[in-house]
């Protein structure tokens, strides 16, 4: 088997070349052509990256973001009718979500193989032509057509690996994207575990690679971005866990007639309450009190860069018992606390989908499921949960 028929192709868009007669050329490229009428309808094939991946970008102008769809699950899980985009939910129809390279491509390939038809047609017309002139006559016509090497036609580049990728929890579908995703492709699913996880992976990946570039800037720019990026994403973690807890909790049988006040999965005390009630497991009981304290002090420092710049009040103090910080003074969050926090939210998030698979599904899908519950890691204390102090910064 040759190399070329041994990859593997999706069509492109199609392209129509209208003509009066049938076209019995055999193509001189990788795609396929089909004859409907005095219509010609031929496809330019796709290929896959090295995962088995196709690029694909979503039609609303406010998004058009690109992501990937497994080939297979592109045949198999989705419909011409209808695809969702990971990131805004758009739907369109299957042939809307082409990439500008793949249209180019189609354009480019459409222009080559219409070439060579019409060279061909003129061919054709310029030999019938000279056939029909008087051979013996004092005057003899002749045409002559010049036909000029076909531009060769390279496969269609395909985007780089994309590093995240997802499986649809409940259609199976394989996608991939850059930074989180929302929605799968082929059943419009949202899953809470996956975007929880995805958005700590993106944070945890800002922390670790984002960060060390800033070395670049001028120190006094690189300090003031640095700080920003790590207290947007103590903000995105806490606000990450809150999402997340209220739709886990809102999955949960006993959880139909609660009242779910406004903010109340950012107040720990008070969720921590209504799980109580709802499943019978409390956020303490879930993974320990020391734990369980780190994160609530973790939450109210995320509730002083939010509502105060950081500037320790007498409310924060009088309810956290934080001795390590005097009002008037602004907190400090280091890079390795929010690593921290990342792992404590994530702990008892994996605690809480458990909890609600326990109530939901049957013996059977939780035997294969099994625990989602991990442990943290040992070199991991509570005490690093939270930078230092100012004379401690400086």
């Amino acid at each position: 088997m040759d190399e070329l028929s041994k990859r593997k192709w999706k069509p492109l868009p199609k392209a129509w070349v209208r003509r009066s007669d049938p076209w019995k050329r055999p193509p001189t490229g990788p795609w396929k052509t089909e004859q409907d009428g005095d219509t010609l309808r031929f496809s330019a094939p796709l290929p896959v990256d090295e995962e088995g991946f196709i690029d694909r970008r979503c039609p609303s102008e406010p998004c058009r973001q690109e992501f990937k769809i497994h080939g297979d699950d592109l045949e198999a899980k989705t419909t011409d009718e209808i695809v969702h985009c990971p990131f805004c939910n758009h739907t369109a129809k299957g042939n809307d979500w082409y990439t500008e390279a793949q249209f180019e491509f189609a354009k480019q390939t459409a222009i080559a193989e219409s070439r060579q038809l019409l060279l061909g047609e003129t061919q054709r017309m310029s030999d019938d032509f000279n056939r029909s002139q008087p051979r013996d006559g004092w005057l003899r016509l002749s045409l002559s057509v010049e036909n000029s090497p076909n531009p060769v036609l390279m496969p269609c580049g395909v985007a780089e690996i994309m590093r995240q990728k997802h499986t649809c929890e409940t259609c199976g579908c394989r996608y991939a994207s850059i930074g989180a995703a929302f929605f799968c492709p082929a059943c419009g699913g949202n899953s809470v575990l996956t975007d929880f996880l995805s958005t700590l992976h993106t944070m945890r990946r800002t922390i670790t690679e984002a960060l060390p570039l800033l070395d670049a800037l001028a120190p006094d720019t690189a300090a003031d971005v640095s700080r920003e990026m790590v207290e947007s994403s103590f903000r995105t973690v806490v606000e990450c866990f809150e999402a997340y807890s209220l739709a886990l909790f809102r999955r949960l049988p006993g959880a139909v007639g609660i009242e779910i006040k406004m903010g109340v999965f950012q107040r720990l005390d008070d969720a921590s309450e209504l799980w109580s009630t709802a499943a019978g497991i409390s956020y303490e009981g879930a993974f320990g009190t020391e734990d369980f304290g780190s994160l609530k002090l973790a939450f109210r420092r995320r509730h002083l860069l939010t509502h105060t710049k950081g500037i320790v009040d007498e409310r924060y103090v009088t309810g956290s018992g934080d001795c390590q910080w005097a009002v008037g003074q602004r907190i400090v969050v280091q890079p390795a606390g929010i690593l921290r926090l990342a792992e404590l939210v994530e702990r008892l998030g994996r605690v809480l989908i458990d909890v609600v698979d326990r109530h939901t599904l049957p013996n059977s899908e939780l035997d294969r499921k099994g625990s989602g519950i991990t442990d943290p890691p040992a070199e991991h204390h509570p005490e690093q949960l939270l930078g230092q102090t100012d004379s401690e910064a400086g």
